[in-house]
């Protein structure tokens, strides 16, 4: 009677154990399965925080960018008005010089008109002298 109660045990715990077995083996692949979820967890979580880092530091590029493109900016409109201003400045001492040369062009015109009247005169006085001595 105990060897059959013992065999009854026996083959009520392999029942169990094969019952048992599955929802074990189900568990553990489940386990393998939310472990490698876990793993790839990680490494995204890690790949986000890194991607992260260097969206902040091209923030800070672009930013260190755009204020550099605006002090070039600003610097290249100043450089624009400063030609600017030495052009005109060309063009008008070149006109002043223009004039300038113009009127003294006109004055040393005024004065060899002048000597050359002079020197007609004396010519002319020379030859009175010169026709009264013969």
């Amino acid at each position: 009677k105990k060897e059959e109660r013992n065999e009854k045990q026996m083959s009520e715990i392999q029942a169990e154990n094969k019952r048992l077995k599955e929802p074990l083996e189900k568990a553990k692949a489940e386990v393998s399965d939310l472990k490698k979820q876990l793993a790839n967890y990680q490494k995204d979580k890690q790949s986000l925080q890194s991607a992260k880092a260097r969206l902040k530091v091209q923030e800070q590029d672009l930013k260190a960018l755009h204020w550099e493109h605006e002090v070039l900016e600003q610097r290249f409109k100043q450089v624009q008005q400063e030609r600017d201003d030495l052009y005109n400045k060309f063009v008008s001492a070149i006109h002043e010089v223009q004039q300038k040369s113009g009127f003294k062009n006109l004055l040393l015109e005024k004065k060899l008109l002048a000597l050359a009247d002079v020197l007609e005169k004396k010519e002319a006085q020379l030859n009175e002298v010169l026709s009264a001595s013969n």
